[in-house]
């Protein structure tokens, strides 16, 4: 019975070692709020970067959530129609 235990523990050990058992990147839940008035989140494919705005970046950051360190910053109104 040990023997096995043994085995089972080696095996499971160089699993880990070899990095079959990789496990997702978490992220912080974000959102950063796009000109057009539309969010998007972090990728974790992307390094927890933000996924691009749908009409380009305009490279002010509009983020809420996180830590809650700091001041959120609040978007303009929309145009009325």
């Amino acid at each position: 019975m040990k023997r096995i235990a043994i085995i089972a523990s080696l095996l499971l050990l160089a699993l880990v070692v070899s990095g079959c058992t990789s496990f997702p990147k978490g992220c912080t839940l974000e959102a950063k709020i796009c000109p057009d008035g539309s969010g998007v989140g972090r990728n974790s494919s992307n390094n927890c970067e933000f996924d691009p705005c749908p009409a380009g970046d305009t490279g002010v950051d509009n983020v809420f959530g996180g830590n809650g360190g700091g001041d959120a910053v609040v978007p303009p109104p929309l145009p009325e129609n």
